[in-house]
């Protein structure tokens, strides 16, 4: 209980701190800068980016363009295995 009571009371504190902080910003303006709203786009989404945008485990093929050998590239996938140790 007490270390119950002492957060609420930190919290307050920094509240109120916070709060009296922005009232002394707001107040002196003098050299604040403001910016213009940023647009964010995106050309040609990818599977892989895709993937990334799903909740839970998701799995993505993409065309091989980093040279690696067809051993190494069945290694990578999730479930599969070589025999042939290189």
């Amino acid at each position: 209980i007490k270390l119950a009571i002492g957060s609420g009371i930190l919290l307050l504190s920094c509240g109120a701190y916070s709060q009296s902080i922005s009232e002394k910003t707001n107040s002196d303006k003098k050299g604040a800068a403001e910016f213009s709203p940023l647009s964010v786009s995106v050309g040609k989404t990818t599977s892989e980016q895709e993937a990334l945008e799903k909740t839970g485990a998701t799995s993505s093929r993409t065309t091989d363009k980093n040279l690696q050998s067809l051993d190494a590239t069945v290694r990578s996938m999730p479930g599969t295995y070589t025999q042939i140790d290189p």
